[in-house]
């Protein structure tokens, strides 16, 4: 178990030529050491280490892909940080009505 970017992931040998592995609380996955290595491969080239979806009441999602962080629907006052290899919060994405009155995440700042 390793703690990256305040989540904790957690791997370990699952058959004789599977692994798995555990972001934060989320479902254990199997696969093989290639597949892993995918993952890690595509965290390491993010422009942030980690990502928190902050809502409209302030509540907090950690997640360590932009993919995932993403996901999350936009809903107006809701934001996207970036954690920095430091720690800190930057604002990566904020949501925003477009042309059409959808809601939709827009870039911010300069990361």
């Amino acid at each position: 178990m390793v703690e990256f970017a305040g989540t904790k992931l957690v791997v370990g040998k699952g058959g004789a030529n599977t692994m798995f592995w555990q972001v934060g609380d989320g479902e254990r996955k199997l696969g093989y050491p290639n597949d892993l290595l995918v993952l890690l491969d595509r965290l390491g080239r993010q422009e942030c280490v980690a990502y928190l979806h902050a809502g409209r009441d302030e509540s907090e999602r950690r997640v360590l892909s932009r993919e995932a962080a993403l996901r999350f629907v936009p809903e107006s006052g809701a934001r996207i940080y970036g954690v920095t290899e430091r720690g800190e919060k930057v604002v990566a994405y904020a949501a925003r009505s477009n042309l059409s009155g959808r809601m939709s995440w827009m870039k911010v700042g300069s990361r």
